[in-house]
């Protein structure tokens, strides 16, 4: 079916705000015309030759010829990643493909956005894995778990977490407190910030240490305190001071600070004797004088 342009012109995108008038889509741009008339053109976005579109609070797809392909039935849509995308209906959450056709039934309390080929999903209070052919490949078994990243997915089955690859097989035991920073929100894609500069910040214990991808604890679990990598340094406490130490565990900067911040465009912010300041790479300070 192609849409006329009288019914295409009210379809709007999930990134653009609607603060005010109806928007009006043409060739392959969407122009809002807001409360102040002002006007603001974003490109269409095709995933697998498919765009989302929304029609009076219901989503679907359109193909480059404004043709509905999946109909707007949705009250949710994700970007098709490899012919399947994830879609949400009274609640319930599944996938379908470029036909339109449901190839998961709706029946997750939650579903993701796909990650390196795998979509995060919630049955009851677990959590499992898609894959990009839409076949639940990794059971809902786990109470926490976040998306794939460099191979590897953040799960928990109980107090503990760990990584498992994307067989569903464990690259470490479940033996860690905490992988990463604090429990960030999951965007869209189930996804938060675990690994910089190639390593994982993982607490046990109330102590600190980090792995690498392969599960290989290559900074020992010995520190009170430490921050993530940034820019090939990572902020730690040994005792009741903190130092800089690069990724092979090597002290770059001396334990002296009171408290120490991630590096930012090559310095960090340090606090010494209660002031505040900058160290850089190399050791030297600037304490603004």
């Amino acid at each position: 079916m192609r849409l006329p342009i009288a019914t295409f012109a009210t379809l709007l995108l999930l990134s653009i705000p609607f603060t005010g008038c109806g928007p009006t889509v043409y060739d392959n741009e969407v122009r809002i015309v807001g409360q102040r008339r002002d006007e603001v053109r974003v490109p269409l976005k095709y995933y697998d030759g498919l765009a989302r579109v929304m029609d009076d609070g219901k989503w679907g797809f359109i193909n480059e010829r404004r043709e509905v392909v999946v109909p707007l039935d949705y009250d949710y849509a994700g970007h098709f990643h490899s012919g399947v995308a994830v879609v949400m209906k009274n609640d319930r959450y599944g996938f379908v493909d470029v036909t339109g056709a449901e190839v998961v039934d709706l029946r997750f309390e939650k579903a993701y956005d796909f990650s390196e080929g795998m979509a995060l999903v919630k049955e009851g209070v677990y959590y499992g894995y898609v894959n990009d052919d839409g076949e639940l490949q990794i059971p809902t078994m786990y109470l926490r778990a976040w998306c794939f990243k460099h191979g590897v997915a953040v799960v928990s089955e109980g107090r503990h977490y760990g990584l498992i690859n994307k067989r569903g097989e464990p690259v470490t035991e479940f033996r860690y407190d905490r992988i990463g920073p604090p429990m960030l929100e999951k965007d869209k894609a189930g996804c938060r910030p675990t690994f910089t500069n190639g390593l994982a910040l993982v607490e046990k214990g109330e102590l600190f240490g980090f792995i690498d991808t392969a599960g290989v604890e290559v900074i020992p679990i010995v520190y009170k305190d430490a921050g993530v990598f940034s820019e090939g340094l990572a902020s730690v406490r040994r005792d009741d001071l903190y130092g800089y130490i690069d990724r092979q565990g090597e002290t770059v900067i001396p334990f002296i600070y009171e408290d120490a911040w991630a590096f930012r465009k090559g310095k960090a912010m340090v606090k010494y004797n209660g002031e505040r300041g900058y160290v850089y790479r190399d050791g030297s300070d600037d304490w603004g004088n």
